[in-house]
């Protein structure tokens, strides 16, 4: 599985990361924000029952819609589709705003291009075409809705289960980064299977497979992917109470020559990635299976940083995390408040509302950079 709400690749901002690692957060209950900064953040509504794209305007913490936000979801794929034209189709789960383009896409941010003007998703093939299908990987242009489709081999899986080519984010020369998903075998998917990592040349239509690694594909961030495994020296690692299947315990970094850096591990625990700083190094998502509402957020700057300082702690699940000039803004599902801001003086919350209803504590869930 690739975890798409979790994994943001964000635009480079000189400071920011290493402003990071220094907070002393490490509380459970967020101060409520007094924003000094002016920008607009891009967010998803979700209260209508589909995802309606606007804005919060700061520092008022404002909330307006966009009309050409809207989406629908196709009910044959449950792909996400814009009502804006040409309409545009997507995989993700949640959207995203593209900020060069002025558009509303549906694709995670770090499936969109280093130039703005284009977005990757995972095509499944045809409902109902039996496995394994033909999945492919299309490439489309934000103007004008139209696309190119990339098949990426696709071999058997273990435990008959399949792996499903998925897009994972882009290079700074344009190619994008593929990476075979581990499909679902009987008792489950199997954490350590081997997957492989790809290169599309999108101006040419090559791919070219940069290797094989074990591990479930996590995301793209700082110009490498990530991926999580077991560790085989975890005598205590949690398994899952129904197929019994051991959880991550440890987050790897996959360069463009295949090669694998062991960035994070945490015995007895379980690991996944969050996000990513504005400088590409990964925040991992720690939890305790003593206390599985209990979360640890931790920046890894480098490898094995075992040590590493929580950047912030509490009883609730952070789901989507980006970075920018700002902090880091996250949604976190049960938190109880309508959106998270990580900055040098702690966590905080900040209260979204309406100009008609500013009583209002408005859930919203970021979409890109707040600009």
């Amino acid at each position: 599985m690739v975890i798409s709400k979790r994994t943001w690749a964000v635009p480079a901002m000189l400071g920011i990361g290493l402003a990071l690692i220094a907070c002393a957060t490490g509380t459970d209950q967020p101060t409520v924000a007094q924003i000094a900064f002016s920008c607009r953040l891009p967010v998803l509504d979700g209260r209508s029952g589909t995802w309606q794209g606007g804005f919060v305007t700061f520092p008022a913490a404002l909330l307006s819609i966009d009309p050409n936000g809207a989406f629908t979801e196709e009910p044959s794929t449950h792909f996400q589709v814009t009502r804006a034209e040409p309409r545009l189709f997507g995989s993700a789960a949640w959207p995203s705003y593209a900020g060069r383009a002025q558009r509303w896409v549906p694709a995670e941010p770090d499936l969109i291009s280093p130039d703005g003007m284009r977005y990757a998703y995972r095509d499944p093939g045809p409902a109902g075409a039996g496995l394994p299908v033909p999945s492919l990987v299309r490439v489309v242009e934000i103007g004008s809705a139209t696309y190119k489709v990339f098949p990426v081999p696709q071999p058997g899986g273990e435990f008959g289960g399949i792996y499903v080519p998925t897009p994972i984010g882009w290079l700074d020369d344009g190619s994008l980064a593929v990476m075979e998903t581990p499909g679902q075998g009987p008792f489950g998917p199997s954490v350590n299977q081997s997957v492989g990592l790809f290169r599309v040349d999108i101006a040419s239509g090559g791919v070219v497979k940069v290797g094989t690694v074990k591990g479930i594909p996590e995301g793209w961030g700082g110009g490498a992917a990530w991926i999580s495994v077991v560790n085989p020296h975890d005598a205590h690692a949690v398994r899952s109470g129904f197929e019994g299947i051991a959880l991550p315990d440890e987050i790897d970094r996959v360069d463009l020559t295949g090669n694998v850096t062991s960035w994070y591990y945490a015995p007895g625990k379980i690991v996944r990635l969050g996000g990513f700083d504005t400088l590409g190094h990964p925040f991992v998502v720690v939890t305790n299976p003593d206390d599985a509402n209990h979360h640890s957020v931790r920046l890894v700057p480098t490898a094995n940083s075992t040590a590493a300082k929580p950047q912030w702690t509490y009883d609730f699940q952070p789901v989507r995390i980006l970075a920018d000039s700002h902090g880091v803004w996250f949604y976190a599902q049960f938190s109880g408040f309508s959106l998270g801001l990580v900055t040098d003086s702690g966590l905080h919350s900040v209260r979204v509302h309406t100009a008609s209803k500013p009583d209002e504590n408005i859930t919203v869930i970021p979409a890109g950079p707040c600009a």
